[in-house]
């Protein structure tokens, strides 16, 4: 079977509770270029994600394609500070097992709702890598995408964001331990809501990029927004 997931598309069917859950694997082709297979995630039984898995190998991924012209790059890498140059985010109120396991960055300039000082503007950047050091793979990518904070919470609307659907492409093997994360929403005004993340290595390679449809938080009966333009 071919190493790196470069395409993900995940249905999320039930929220699972913290513990023990079953993966059940069905490779449905193997050729020589890709493996596709279906992997279902179970807990008592009961289904809670299904996945669509395109693999391949990528440590050949190296050289531009035959006809690609140079500078096709439409998604630069974004002008920030390094992760030397970044503070970290404080650890999840709630405890979260992934406090231990994942650190963030915040990155200046992104960092107002992490003060409680709101922005329109649904977009966050961050630095993240795990907290062991180890390097960044390409079977980080598709869960590191969904471990962010949402960008909701840019404009401060707070709230579990329930995820529908997830698609992940991978494109490149990531180098070094910290992967760039810029997290927009868009559409991000009605009930079902829209969000992107692009994901970078440190070498500033473009390395992953995923969109989902999630359900939008429950609105605030009086928007934080209006406190902010009020001087408050």
């Amino acid at each position: 079977m071919h190493p790196d997931p470069v395409a993900v598309s995940s249905t999320f069917l039930a929220p699972p509770k913290a513990g023990e859950v079953e993966v059940e694997v069905t490779t449905l082709s193997a050729g020589k270029s890709v493996t596709s297979a279906l992997a279902t995630m179970t807990q008592g039984g009961k289904p809670m994600v299904m996945s669509m898995v395109t693999l391949a190998d990528l440590s050949t991924n190296t050289e531009r394609a035959p006809g690609a012209p140079e500078g096709t790059n439409y998604t630069p890498f974004p002008d920030v500070p390094t992760p030397e140059e970044c503070r970290p985010m404080q650890p999840d109120r709630r405890n979260s097992p992934l406090d231990g396991v994942l650190e963030f960055l915040t990155v200046p300039g992104f960092e107002d709702w992490v003060e409680k000082k709101w922005s329109p503007d649904p977009r966050i950047l961050m630095w993240a890598r795990f907290r062991d050091g180890r390097p960044a793979d390409t079977l980080c990518l598709p869960g590191l995408s969904d471990m962010g904070p949402p960008p909701s919470l840019r404009q401060g609307r707070m709230g579990w964001i329930p995820t529908l659907q997830l698609h992940v492409g991978t494109f490149a093997r990531p180098t070094g331990s910290w992967i760039l994360m810029d997290m927009f929403g868009s559409p991000y005004t009605g009930k079902y809501v829209c969000e992107d993340v692009d994901m970078w290595d440190e070498s500033g390679v473009l390395v992953a990029r995923a969109r989902q449809e999630a359900v939008a938080p429950r609105p605030q009966t009086r928007s934080p927004l209006a406190d902010t333009k009020s001087g408050h």
